[in-house]
């Protein structure tokens, strides 16, 4: 069995400005590593980072992000001004989709106990 140290999730981005501004929102800070011209870097958890870079295919990525409240991500979205779409709840998770200017799907869920 292979032992994985990390986790990276990686979003395509046709322009970078517009992107670093809408992650910088939902995160709420500006990344934390700036690796290259065209890249930043966010640690949204010990050891699992997200990744915006440009790229000639933007817009081709889906990320799902556990958070302990929902309804307060979702409050955190609206204070950004962030678009949501509608909360989904399948009993065990709640998620809500979020777009970026790219198109790229982030996901935030919620376990449900």
């Amino acid at each position: 069995m292979i032992q994985f140290t990390s986790a990276v999730a990686v979003h395509p981005v046709s322009q970078l400005p517009a992107a670093l501004a809408w992650y910088s929102a939902l995160l709420g800070r500006e990344p934390d590593v700036v690796p290259a011209d065209d890249t930043v870097e966010w640690e949204i958890a010990p050891n699992a980072w997200l990744h915006v870079s440009t790229s000639d295919r933007p817009g081709s990525a889906s990320t799902i992000l556990g958070v302990p409240s929902l309804d307060d991500a979702l409050t955190h979205c609206a204070a950004a001004g962030l678009a949501v779409g509608e909360v989904e709840d399948y009993g065990v998770v709640r998620m809500v989709t979020l777009l970026d200017p790219d198109g790229n799907q982030v996901l935030l869920a919620q376990e449900v106990e």
